[in-house]
């Protein structure tokens, strides 16, 4: 299996584009809703990068393969509050549309490619499909964006404000979440502390909730390839779950039964939804060191980039096929 890659250059970033992209969605939204289950735990031991005291890795980067270029980028201003980046520029020559959004220093690409498909069509019946599943995002006041979008008709919410099940794990762990979609059914999850307020950077990406097929060797290439620490893993077959944790920034590894993945589908197959999860980190050579080590798949070949905030990047491709790409930040 291969992607074909568009690299397109920018003022601020280089993007690659390779739209053989897969989003997960799972139908049961109660099941989205992260760990709130009873947790079965499993003996599981792996071995685990050293984080450093000063490591600054981070979820920089999220990129959304979309239906509706323009209404998502509106909807991402008007009703989540971000900036503009890029405004929406059109490449005529790969069938698409560009634009970025920001916020606190985290960066939405936005794509729309002609004749990408929407995740409804695309999911098989009674199969979850494979990849990046959901965005989270830690505020301050969560009442108050609840309260707001809650009286919003283009906003749907797929629950209310509830309490998280407390955690015994070595992460800072919040307290209240709710759950919404975006246009295209994309998962936003908003968390708040309550207790702990952020220091002034109001809206911090929190989580990312990929869907896999094999949770165990998921948990082992994020452990070796980019030095998460795995903190636990719940459930029961069918319905298994795992924590990782690098700086604060959680991965939610879900398997569920019946998954198929990106690695699975033909080549080029353009879907919509969460196309690519990216970090920065001030320890790029390392990071890359250590994937080269573990002979990962590269979709784009460690380079420099004219950037306002990364000077380096590359891109690889976890076992299932969902795109990670790394920058070094400046």
């Amino acid at each position: 299996y291969c992607s074909t890659v568009i690299c397109l250059a920018m003022d601020d970033c280089t993007i690659c584009l390779g739209y053989d992209s897969i989003h997960a969605m799972v139908l049961n939204a109660k099941s989205l809703i992260i760990l709130s289950f009873v947790p079965v735990f499993l003996n599981i031991d792996y071995s685990n990068q050293k984080q450093t005291e000063a490591d600054s890795f981070k979820i920089q980067l999220a990129a959304i393969v979309v239906n509706d270029l323009d209404s998502s980028f509106m909807w991402y201003q008007n009703k989540l509050g971000f900036e503009v980046e890029k405004p929406i520029e059109n490449y005529t020559d790969y069938n698409l549309r560009l634009a970025f959004l920001k916020k606190n220093g985290f960066h939405l690409e936005l794509v729309e490619k002609a004749g990408s498909i929407p995740l409804q069509e695309a999911q098989p019946e009674n199969t979850n499909l494979g990849g990046v599943l959901k965005l989270g995002f830690l505020v301050d006041d969560l009442d108050g964006l609840y309260n707001k979008l809650s009286k919003d008709d283009e906003v749907e919410l797929l629950t209310t404000i509830g309490d998280l099940p407390e955690m015994d794990l070595s992460l800072k762990w919040p307290k209240r979440y709710f759950l919404i979609t975006d246009p295209d059914g994309n998962l936003v999850q908003i968390f708040s502390y309550d207790d702990d307020k952020l220091q002034g950077n109001d809206f911090i990406p929190w989580l990312a909730m990929i869907t896999v097929m094999d949770l165990d060797q998921a948990i082992e290439w994020y452990q070796q390839n980019l030095g998460f620490e795995f903190h636990k893993s719940v459930g029961e077959p069918g319905n298994r779950r795992a924590i990782l944790e690098r700086n604060n920034n959680v991965l939610e590894l879900f398997e569920p039964s019946d998954v198929k993945v990106l690695n699975e589908f033909p080549l080029n197959t353009d879907i919509q939804g969460f196309r690519k999860l990216a970090f920065k980190t001030m320890n790029f050579d390392q990071v890359v060191n250590a994937l080269q080590t573990s002979s990962a798949s590269f979709v784009m070949n460690p380079n420099s980039i004219d950037s306002k905030w990364a000077s380096k990047a590359t891109i690889v491709k976890d076992p299932e096929g969902n795109w990670i790409q790394i920058y070094a930040a400046k």
